[in-house]
């Protein structure tokens, strides 16, 4: 009787190349972010308010988005 080796099984799953995985990730963010209006406005409210630089925070948002 032998063992089956955890790593072995992991190594044999493809692993999705880091582009694949931000791209997916700013894909689910977006629609995170469509269907979440009420939190994003409160939380660039909450960014604005505590930050040092709000004209930098400002323009950030603005060319995040």
């Amino acid at each position: 009787m032998m063992r089956k080796n955890k790593s072995n099984a992991n190594k044999k799953q493809k692993k999705k190349q880091p582009s694949q995985r931000e791209q997916e990730a700013r894909e689910d963010y977006e629609k995170w972010r469509q269907n979440n209006p009420e939190v994003v406005a409160v939380a660039e409210k909450f960014m604005l308010a505590n930050c040092y630089n709000p004209a930098h925070v400002a323009n950030f948002l603005e060319n995040y988005y």
